[in-house]
């Protein structure tokens, strides 16, 4: 995730899995270029995620897992 080149346009919003969870790289976008890094957060994480989001997030992730599961 350090090394990625993010060309996306400023105040864009990445949705990233539970394995990144870097607090420093998600406020240094924040501060460079406003951009959102919200990671799928662990039930004890520090930095919360609001409910609704999180059940929006499941609520998409299992779809794309079984459409990823039907092509396989």
């Amino acid at each position: 995730m350090k090394h990625y080149a993010f060309d996306v346009p400023e105040s864009s919003i990445i949705y990233a899995d539970k394995a990144y969870h870097d607090y420093a790289i998600e406020d240094l976008l924040q501060e460079a270029a406003y951009i959102h890094l919200l990671p799928m957060r662990k039930k004890n994480a520090k930095r919360a995620l609001p409910q609704e989001i999180v059940f929006v997030w499941h609520y998409h992730r299992k779809r794309l897992e079984t459409v990823g599961s039907l092509i396989a």
